[in-house]
């Protein structure tokens, strides 16, 4: 799961949309869950952002920002702040800019794979 805090007034934020778009297309297919968490003052700007930029993954709207209980518990407090969060619920990465977030994920999903094929291999040994 990738989680990215946002917002539609920060520019930096704004920039890294285009990679968080293009992690979503290349590794949705293997996965990838992308949500967004946006920090905007109302929820309708965000939702008519994220409509007019092809955000098609979940977005979400907290209200607070970057006081928000959400953010308290990632530790947000500046955005942009991105995490990858791995299938065992845990932190393996965080604040991944530009080609740094494609190459992460790549890998950790090639990880996932692999203990996948791992798995089943063990699984086939034991019939």
């Amino acid at each position: 799961m990738f989680v990215d805090f946002w917002a539609t007034w920060c520019g930096p934020c704004v920039a890294e949309l285009p990679n968080v778009k293009k992690a979503h297309q290349q590794y949705a297919k293997d996965g990838l869950v992308v949500i967004s968490i946006s920090f905007d003052k109302d929820a309708k700007t965000a939702r008519s952002y994220a409509e007019k930029n092809g955000m098609t993954w979940p977005q979400v709207w907290v209200k607070g920002g970057d006081k928000s209980e959400l953010a308290k518990l990632y530790n947000v407090g500046g955005i942009p702040a991105t995490f990858l969060i791995g299938s065992d619920g845990k932190i393996v990465a965080k604040d991944l800019p530009g080609e740094k977030l494609l190459r992460t994920i790549e890998k950790e999903i090639k990880k996932l794979k692999q203990s996948s094929d791992e798995t089943a291999r063990a699984l086939g040994d034991r019939g």
